[in-house]
């Protein structure tokens, strides 16, 4: 399941660094919320009417750290993204942001007392240099523009930070809850999020079409 999730994960990059090349970031990432929410929804209720997510177990801080992971994902980190991979490619935008485990593991250490290992710490930096590596061997060269890359590569660092940001408030929001139920509350709040933005922004919603 973990694999699979990494092949869909890398065929939506590519499609949304498409998108955004033509309605820009926040329409692109309007546009995922605005069909992940009401498909989250109708899982939601039939898991609910299986017996396996129950509303009533949705706690106020369940919303606020859910609420917080989307910031982190898709209101922020996911919308930098595509600016930074606009800036210097999809793959070196990849390859630095893939740093977020790191971030993550120093803010559960510090935050819920969760223990560093040696061998967790040398899992942790093998996992994200394969990574990294896996993604830099398919970049091909071509013209660089060194200012653009520059911003490119420091917007791709704050997105590390909140794809971080993103995993350590769902670990704590989605605690008690169904994975359904959570995954509605991150959808419904970053379709709050991103609206809020593009109106704020005066942009365009993504066209129906």
């Amino acid at each position: 399941m973990a694999l699979s999730t990494a092949f869909f994960w890398a065929l939506a990059v590519h499609r949304y660094s498409e998108l955004e090349t033509r309605w820009g970031p926040f329409s692109t990432n309007f546009g995922r919320t605005a069909f992940g929410a009401p498909a989250f929804l109708a899982v939601s209720l039939g898991a609910s009417l299986l017996g396996v997510g129950a509303w009533d177990q949705v706690r106020s801080e369940n919303v606020l750290w859910l609420s917080g992971s989307v910031i982190g994902s898709y209101v922020l980190g996911d919308a930098l993204f595509l600016v930074s991979a606009r800036s210097i490619g999809v793959t070196s935008a990849l390859a630095i942001a893939s740093c977020y485990p790191f971030w993550a593991a120093l803010a559960a250490a510090w935050y819920m007392g969760q223990e560093l290992t040696p061998s967790k710490t040398l899992g942790m930096v093998l996992v994200v240099l394969g990574t990294v590596t896996v993604i830099l061997s398919g970049r091909t060269p071509g013209p660089r523009a060194p200012r653009a890359g520059f911003a490119g590569v420091l917007i791709a660092v704050v997105v590390s930070l909140g794809w971080a940001l993103n995993s350590f408030c769902t670990a704590q929001g989605a605690q008690g809850i169904s994975l359904w139920d959570a995954s509605l509350i991150r959808m419904v709040a970053g379709l709050l999020g991103n609206s809020l933005i593009i109106t704020l922004l005066g942009h365009r919603f993504l066209p129906r079409a």
